[in-house]
């Protein structure tokens, strides 16, 4: 059988050096104009490619190579250059191969419309500049920025910056909720897009000084999210990786000079709107380059910054493979050769960014999801999430198992997979089997009785006589509100009562009168009514305790003659003797807890734990939350969102439950309440939960 021939390669094919790889061995990249695609490849395909002539037999291609280079290639490793080479569409058409045969070809290639929106729709490219003559042109603006003066000018102000901010760290904190309105996100979103176009320009200037073509601007769809993109593609062609990393660090030191700046401003700008401008960029910027340029485990600037850093071309997939092959061979023992030899320190680098960006990409992905679930129609949300979890989650956990499966012949029965099979029947078996649970629960001590202090009437408060750790008693006078305006209205009534009980008198007395009698009569009961209304609002005026205990709550800024108004809160009055304990419970743990259940509560500050027992568990999910120590807000446990209104809002569904303690406890401790459950199977739960949620979502 003759052997087959090498394909002609495509003339316009460029090998351009690339400086050296981690090994120091030389790299090179091959250019394909016409599909404008770079590849790195080794000295060993860069040499191949070479020497490579059409017609060649493949015994006779490994002879030139042996002959001319220093390469020693079996025909195994030819058939897989010419294999590649056939991929990335570097032959030439043959002779043999007709117009009809390429049509055939480039038919069976495409895909349809709703198959490339399902693939490319987490990111699509919009250009809308070419951007590269405009770059050139005025790169002798931009060089200035980039000098060592206007370097060391930015971390003079960013330092300085730096500093106004460690003092007033908590006024820079607490600016941030004012923007999380509708408004106030628009805002941030308007400071986004301006850094943003200033951190692609920073790397179109950075390309373009070093000789790059930029080949366009425009808008990439994140998810149908616009976010601006530059494409320095060409940077490819720039041998030195520091020269790359220089043009993928660009956009990010942009943003953090405005950053810099933009603080500095803030702390010196007075209260208005130049400040609230300064924070958004500042805040803003800070965020976004942080937790998206700068993270390696998305394909943007910091991922191509560390691929060229470490100088590993292709960095996610290779270390992918590496890590793939470095857990089969752990916990199945499979003994395969390498994907490429990498050293001991190298092969855990590659593993913790591996592990780093499938856990990253695991909660981004579902996040996402959940993302286009909640915020397209239902229908359309439904679909986008099911695309999302099979293709981002579930085929590639897929792909592994079946690839697994098929080499089951080369693991099965090693020690390392005897190991690893109990030791996933176990955790298997602890999920779906019913056992002994432990439940926690977040817990706080709230007093049996208490009593709420609001002033009852508009006035000014006068005798005060409790603060905060007074002690009271049932009926003693805490604090009086004094109210001209119910005073005065008192005192025109009583004179307007005096007037009526003489006009009264007189008309029993005159028969002439005595028909407007009935009218009088209704007047004088009208007025009597008004009067004893506003004696008792009088009488309110005096606050009285209304049970023994302690002030426990008050406001220390309260002074006699201060002016309040109605409905005030003022403090709590609180009976530190008797106290009962809140806990919320989770609805999959519904059924772990009854009245009369016993619990042991562990407070948060230490000491021993109490006992408590069940008197009351809420039929019906908590609407809000009242205790904000166990909320997310104050760093608690359970999470919750603020209505416009400042109800906590808890974003799990909760039941309260109440219990009685049976040792001392004392009013806002706080801690965990922890019971063993009645068996049951964590899977049996799961499928409880998603169950309800089908059924709640499952309305259109």
């Amino acid at each position: 059988m003759e052997s087959p021939r090498l394909p002609p390669l495509r003339g316009d094919i460029e090998i351009l050096p690339a400086g050296e790889s981690s090994d120091g061995s030389p790299m090179y990249t091959v250019h394909d104009p016409v599909a404008s695609r770079y590849v790195r490849v080794g000295w060993g395909e860069a040499a191949a490619l070479a020497e490579w002539e059409e017609g060649l037999s493949l015994d006779e291609f490994a002879g030139r190579l042996r002959e001319r280079t220093t390469l020693r290639a079996s025909g195994e490793e030819i058939r897989r250059l010419v294999a590649q080479v056939g991929e990335l569409g570097l032959a030439a058409p043959s002779r043999a191969r007709t117009g009809a045969h390429l049509e055939a070809e480039a038919a069976r290639k495409r895909i349809g419309w709703f198959l490339w929106l399902v693939h490319h729709y987490l990111y699509i490219r919009i250009p809308l500049l070419r951007p590269d003559a405009f770059l050139r042109r005025t790169l002798f603006l931009a060089r200035p920025l980039a000098s060592k003066p206007a370097l060391a000018c930015y971390a003079f102000a960013t330092l300085l910056g730096l500093w106004f901010l460690a003092g007033r760290w908590e006024s820079y904190l607490a600016t941030f909720p004012r923007f999380l309105s509708g408004s106030g996100l628009l805002a941030y979103g308007a400071a986004l897009v301006f850094v943003k176009v200033l951190h692609e320009f920073g790397h179109g200037y950075a390309a373009r000084s070093q000789g790059v073509r930029v080949r366009s601007m425009g808008i990439a769809l994140l998810v149908f999210w616009p976010v601006p993109y530059c494409d320095v593609t060409d940077a490819w062609r720039l041998p030195g990786r520091w020269q790359r990393a220089t043009i993928g660090l660009a956009g990010v030191a942009v943003e953090l000079v405005l950053a810099g700046l933009a603080l500095l401003a803030w702390a010196l700008s007075p209260p208005g709107l130049a400040k609230s401008l300064f924070f958004l960029v500042s805040s803003g910027t800070l965020v976004s380059t942080l937790v998206a340029n700068l993270n390696p485990a998305m394909r943007f600037d910091g991922y191509y910054v560390l691929s060229d850093l470490w100088g590993i071309e292709n960095l996610q997939a290779r270390a992918f493979a590496q890590t793939r092959w470095a857990l089969r061979r752990l916990f199945l023992g499979l003994r395969e050769p390498a994907p490429e030899a990498v050293s001991l320190g190298r092969l855990e680098a590659l593993a913790a960014y591996s592990i780093y960006s499938w856990v990253y990409r695991v909660g981004l992905y579902a996040a996402i999801a959940l993302l286009v679930y909640h915020f397209f129609v239902k229908v359309v949300g439904i679909l986008l999430f099911a695309v999302e979890i099979w293709f981002f989650l579930l085929r590639p956990a897929w792909t592994e198992l079946r690839e697994l499966l098929r080499l089951r012949g080369r693991w099965f029965g090693s020690i390392p997979s005897i190991v690893t099979g109990l030791g996933v029947l176990s955790l298997l078996a602890w999920i779906a089997l019913p056992l002994p649970r432990t439940v926690e629960l977040p817990a706080v001590v709230v007093p049996a009785a208490s009593e709420t202090l609001y002033a009852p009437v508009d006035g000014y408060l006068t005798d005060l006589a409790i603060g905060r750790g007074t002690a009271v008693r049932a009926g003693d006078v805490l604090f009086r509100i004094e109210s001209p305006g119910i005073d005065r209205e008192i005192e025109i009534l009583r004179y307007e009562s005096k007037i009526q009980e003489a006009r009264r008198r007189a008309a029993e007395a005159d028969p002439e009168l005595a028909a407007g009698l009935p009218g009088l009569l209704e007047e004088i009961a009208k007025n009597e009514a008004a009067l004893r209304a506003l004696t008792e609002r009088k009488t309110q005026a005096t606050v009285r305790a209304r049970i023994d205990g302690i002030v426990d709550s008050w406001d220390a800024a309260l002074r006699e003659g201060q002016a309040v108004r109605q409905g005030t809160y003022l403090g709590r009055l609180a009976d530190p003797a008797r106290c009962r304990l809140v806990a919320y419970l989770r609805e999959t743990d519904l059924g772990s807890l009854a009245a009369g259940d016993s619990a042991s509560f562990y407070p948060s500050r230490g000491g021993p734990a109490v006992q408590g027992r069940v008197t009351a568990l809420a039929l019906t999910p908590a609407a809000g939350i009242e205790h904000r120590s166990l909320t997310s807000v104050e760093q608690g446990d359970l999470p919750v969102r603020e209505a416009p209104d400042g109800t906590l809002q808890p974003i799990d569904v909760l039941y309260e439950l109440e219990l009685a303690p049976d040792g001392p406890v004392e009013p806002g401790m706080t801690g965990i309440l922890r019971t063993e459950s009645p068996a049951r199977s964590l899977l049996g739960g799961w499928l409880e939960g998603a169950w309800r949620v089908l059924l709640r979502e499952g309305t259109f």
